[in-house]
């Protein structure tokens, strides 16, 4: 089970899958009244339930999810 943050991660994820979206555009469209180390932690949690290999992290820049 996700909770309603990390539904709406995975959710942009899926949407863009293979575009990069930067920590802002998530921040933006999942924590939007949130500081910035909440997004690692909900990123991490996130990661340890669906399992790794499907969310990349491009350092600097954001997360992608790639086919």
């Amino acid at each position: 089970a996700l909770s309603p943050t990390e539904f709406a991660l995975l959710h942009a994820l899926m949407r863009y899958q293979d575009r990069v979206l930067t920590r802002r555009e998530l921040e933006a469209r999942a924590l939007p009244h949130s500081d910035g180390p909440a997004l690692d932690v909900h990123m991490s949690n996130l990661r340890r339930k669906i399992g790794d290999g499907y969310i990349r992290t491009v350092r600097g820049v954001g997360y992608v999810m790639e086919r």
